[in-house]
């Protein structure tokens, strides 16, 4: 469903995001197990460890179709 990270500079706006901010919102296009291509939101958080360093992410996709209608 997620873009290809390696074929493009996505995971480097992630990771920039994160530790600047420690948020990353952004909408893309997903892809069902059928090949249909849908609108995805995508919602992710740092976790902080005790020392403020970024050690983990939630991470929540939301198909949004009903919205761009």
């Amino acid at each position: 469903m997620f873009p290809d990270l390696h074929e493009s500079d996505l995971l480097k706006e992630i990771l920039e995001k994160l530790s600047y901010n420690h948020t990353f919102n952004s909408q893309y296009n997903g892809r069902k197990s059928d090949g249909t291509v849908f609108p995805v939101q995508i919602t992710m958080s740092g976790i902080l460890d005790q020392d403020g360093n970024l050690s983990g992410v939630i991470c929540i996709f939301s198909d949004i179709s009903r919205l761009k209608i």
